[in-house]
């Protein structure tokens, strides 16, 4: 790793990282340092539930 690698890695630029693991790790500071397992939903019930 060179000097300039060093340099920009010091501030994140090296990185690469996926926007929903951002959003964990954002998340998991925001919640006081639990992490909590993402997911992705297929759709969002609206109204009250009705169970058949």
């Amino acid at each position: 790793m060179s000097v300039t690698d060093l340099a920009v890695a010091s501030f994140g630029q090296n990185f690469s990282i996926t926007p929903i693991q951002m959003v964990t790790a954002c998340a998991a500071v925001a919640n006081g340092g639990k992490v909590v397992q993402p997911y992705v939903v297929q759709r969002q019930a609206v109204g009250p539930l009705q169970l058949d």
